[in-house]
């Protein structure tokens, strides 16, 4: 994970090119690239078409999906995960990113809290291709393996 800032903050009411990147920044620092590199899905496709777009992009690039699985302090995932919630004090919808079901990097800022509601949990959308090195390539398999496991330091 490597920690990447948004650069929008307008909340929900703002008009939709300028409402807030989290998402963007939140999967840029999961996935190690650059803001630029992940597209700014509430800008593009609003409250009704960014969860579908966020799919099909991690599909095409990594093969994966996602499911948003509502918060439980009894339950929390290993590794990689985003966080979802309201943010503190705003009460505007967040995420954040979160290692062992605890946030970690929080793209508004270090020491920036949320209210936490859903964990997005990312599995691959054909199992088989944690084995192998496949059509995907070592840094897919590296990145399966470290959001599938949490362990940053395992080999592959």
């Amino acid at each position: 994970m490597e920690p990447v800032y948004q650069t929008l903050f307008g909340g929900p009411d703002a008009p939709r090119s300028e409402q807030g990147n989290c998402l963007q920044a939140a999967l840029a620092s999961l996935f190690h690239l650059a803001l630029e590199d992940v597209p700014h899905f509430i800008g593009l496709y609003g409250d009704e078409g960014w969860a579908e777009a966020v799919r099909m992009w991690l599909a095409e690039r990594y093969g994966l999906c996602f499911m948003s699985v509502w918060y439980d302090p009894n339950f929390l995932p290993r590794g990689y995960t985003l966080l979802g919630g309201d943010a503190i004090p705003s009460g505007i919808p967040h995420v954040v990113v979160a290692y062992d079901g605890h946030q970690i990097h929080n793209p508004l800022g270090e020491g920036q809290e949320i209210v936490p509601s859903t964990f997005w949990i990312f599995y691959p959308l054909d199992p088989r291709q944690c084995a192998t090195h496949g059509a995907q390539g070592p840094d897919y398999l590296e990145g399966m393996y470290i959001l599938a496991t949490g362990d940053l330091d395992g080999e592959v």
